[in-house]
């Protein structure tokens, strides 16, 4: 995977994009793989009745835009927007091509990604679906789990009000829900930090 990220990082178009600036749409025309190298991406889905649905969140180091131009769909079935300011990188779907023909090995780790990103999406619906808001919110921040010098950490650059967008309830739930937390010494948190005191409460 390293060498696709390099490719892409000597022969691709660097980006920067403010918080909030939609980096693909629904419908448009997929011409393009993206790698981001700073920030964090949303990747959600509009159904026909209008609701908005996430599905996965996407961070620094990642590749993101592969499933439409890997599968030769023409268009977007999926957008993605920007949760913070954010540093990518743009690829064409004919450059990827040129070198998955040059270096077809590629396609494994490539494939494999894929594989690892559709049980990653399987997960996060079936935990919006069926857990109940504290059990959804612990297993979203899971998902985000870094440990500096031995300690846990969940670093989100987003409101209580973008996260409770994300897993679907209201905003008052997610700060009942950290301040209870918070209350019992399982978490400290500051804006955008919490620090896992209790890791168990997250397993």
């Amino acid at each position: 995977m390293q060498e696709v990220i390099t490719y892409i990082e000597k022969h691709g178009q660097k980006n920067t994009r403010p918080k909030g600036c939609s980096i693909f749409q629904m419908a448009e025309n997929t011409t393009h793989i993206y790698y981001l190298k700073a920030g964090w991406v949303k990747i959600g889905q509009e159904t026909e009745d209008g609701q908005d649905i996430t599905l996965s969140i996407r961070k620094a180091g990642d590749l993101y835009g592969l499933a439409e131009v890997l599968t030769h769909t023409a268009t977007r079935l999926r957008y993605a927007v920007s949760l913070t300011e954010v540093d990518y990188y743009t690829l064409s779907k004919e450059q990827l091509e040129a070198l998955l023909k040059q270096r077809p090995i590629l396609w494994k780790p490539l494939s494999e990604m894929m594989a690892m990103r559709l049980i990653e999406t399987q997960n996060f619906m079936r935990a919006i679906t069926n857990l109940q808001v504290p059990e959804r919110l612990a297993w979203f921040l899971k998902q985000f789990i870094t440990y500096k010098n031995g300690r846990p950490f969940v670093e989100l650059p987003m409101t209580h009000e973008e996260l409770s967008n994300l897993i679907g309830c209201s905003r008052q739930k997610v700060t009942a829900n950290l301040s209870a937390w918070r209350k019992a010494q399982y978490i400290t948190y500051e804006r955008g930090k919490i620090e896992l005191l209790n890791e168990q409460l997250f397993t």
